[in-house]
């Protein structure tokens, strides 16, 4: 017989509301992945706030707590947007392949070779160039990227 997997919520102690109440509530809104992000940051606390009065450090928590508020608002507000811009742009780039071309052809499956300018240390422009291959969903995007 397997153990019944239990909830957070199944395993209060005794000390369970306490922590519960220090738990800052802009960190028990925030979503799963912001918390998982949490887990592995390693950040000492700077020698500075040891030294703070305790009114900057109550101050600090304030702007703190803000900070968390606000971007939990963030969150909720992007949360419905696609993160993966492939899966946003294949959708809109294939039918038009389709109509245009006339192929049944996925635009993640052409690939397409150019000739790109190959400068020396990034600034000196010697003529020379180098091929660049890509698919056609990564050159289409690149025309949406910041120059």
């Amino acid at each position: 017989m397997e153990p019944a997997e239990t909830s957070p919520a199944d395993n209060t102690g005794i000390h369970y509301q306490r922590v519960l109440g220090v738990i800052p509530d802009a960190i028990k809104n925030t979503s799963p992945a912001k918390l998982k992000t949490l887990e592995t940051l390693q950040s000492p606390i700077p020698e500075w706030y040891g030294r703070a009065r305790e009114m900057d450090r109550q101050y600090l928590k304030q702007l703190i707590d803000e900070r968390w508020r606000l971007q939990g608002v963030l969150d909720k507000t992007l949360g419905n947007l696609q993160q993966d811009i492939d899966a946003f742009a294949e959708p809109l780039l294939d039918p038009l392949l389709q109509s245009r071309f006339n192929t049944a052809e996925k635009a993640r499956d052409l690939s397409i070779e150019l000739e790109v300018p190959a400068p020396i240390a990034l600034v000196i422009d010697n003529g020379a160039t180098r091929v660049s291959k890509s698919t056609l969903l990564e050159a289409a995007l690149h025309n949406f990227e910041a120059a």
